[in-house]
């Protein structure tokens, strides 16, 4: 086993936990004034200050701890999948 490709969670809170700070992270940020209300342009979207990013396979096996999407489909062969595998499958989903 490559432990440079191995993941950042040991439990499947840890995993769960890792999943939502990656989604949270591809929210973006609205921008906000001196009065720290939030920005919306002339026809009611918001401004973002830091724009949102769509969610990846690629980006969610990064922030998991593979280095590469193909690291988070070959974690499927390993034992501890089992324990994983709804949160992992169901996320998967999501994506496509």
């Amino acid at each position: 086993m490559n432990r440079k490709n191995s993941p950042n969670f040991k439990s499947t809170d840890e995993l769960k936990e890792l999943i939502d700070s990656y989604f949270k992270d591809c929210e973006g940020i609205q921008a906000v004034d001196d009065e720290c209300a939030p920005m919306f342009d002339k026809n009611g979207a918001p401004v973002m200050a830091v724009p949102e990013k769509p969610p990846t396979v690629s980006g969610l096996a990064l922030a998991l701890g593979f280095q590469s999407r193909l690291g988070l489909l070959e974690y499927k062969g390993r034992e501890v999948y089992r324990k994983t595998k709804p949160i992992v499958e169901g996320t998967k989903a999501f994506l496509y």
